[in-house]
């Protein structure tokens, strides 16, 4: 199929803008190592300096995007079963968003698609939960999510903040989903959501796990060599 950035008018609900400030204390980033990694020569981020990283922290700036009839598929791409709708023209290429041919296996009333092709837990973390804090919450607790892989953490957590088991929906290789409405972000989630979202997700899982009144004593910074990724990847 071929992609556009364009969706077909009868396909469009609405598209809503966010711009959302999150007022944090430079103080509090920790900020490292500012040289991009060969490895994210399909990340369309350019320059990355001390000034960029703040910005990255405070702003969480998207699109949602509201579609009536249209196909989810495992990296959260939706289609209308004749093309597939990029919203960033810089993927055009990326393995980070692409679809294909394959089977419905599914129908729902209302889903959500955020998220992109990688399914460990960072990625869950950061391109799913925390861009799913932009989803408006009368949405979140009506609507299917579509997430890709879900072992028992992931679960855990959705049912947590709002997701009962049922409306926890597995996306997997070149299988679709249809959805009569479906909500989705622009641009489509790699890293590319901070600031805020990050914010109230943290209150979320603080309050749904009731341990809002817990003073964390230990903070923890990991990353991972190229030498451990295969095995940080298979390890959580």
């Amino acid at each position: 199929m071929n992609y556009t950035d364009k969706v077909p008018f009868n396909h469009l609900v609405e598209t809503r803008k966010i711009h959302e400030i999150c007022n944090i204390s430079t103080e509090s980033l920790i900020i490292s190592n500012l040289k991009l990694p060969s490895s994210f020569s399909h990340n369309p981020y350019g320059k990355i300096d001390k000034n960029s990283v703040i910005e990255y922290a405070s702003h969480s700036d998207s699109t949602l995007y509201h579609l009536k009839n249209v196909y989810v598929c495992h990296s959260m791409l939706t289609s209308d079963s004749n093309q597939i709708f990029k919203f960033d023209k810089h993927y055009e290429t990326s393995c980070i968003f692409c679809g294909g041919f394959g089977n419905v296996v599914g129908a729902y009333d209302h889903i959500i698609a955020v998220g992109n092709v990688f399914f460990q837990y960072g990625h869950f973390f950061i391109d799913v939960l925390a861009p799913l804090m932009l989803i408006p919450e009368n949405i979140r607790e009506k609507a299917y999510i579509a997430v890709q892989g879900i072992p028992k953490y992931k679960i855990d957590i959705l049912v947590h903040i709002g997701f009962p088991r049922h409306r926890i929906v597995r996306a997997i290789g070149s299988e679709w989903l249809y959805g009569r409405n479906d909500y989705t972000l622009a641009p489509h989630p790699y890293l590319s959501y901070a600031g805020v979202t990050f914010e109230r997700l943290g209150k979320l899982i603080r309050k749904s796990y009731k341990i809002e009144k817990i003073v964390p004593t230990k903070y923890t910074l990991s990353n991972r060599g190229k030498k451990e990724k295969d095995q940080f990847q298979t390890s959580i």
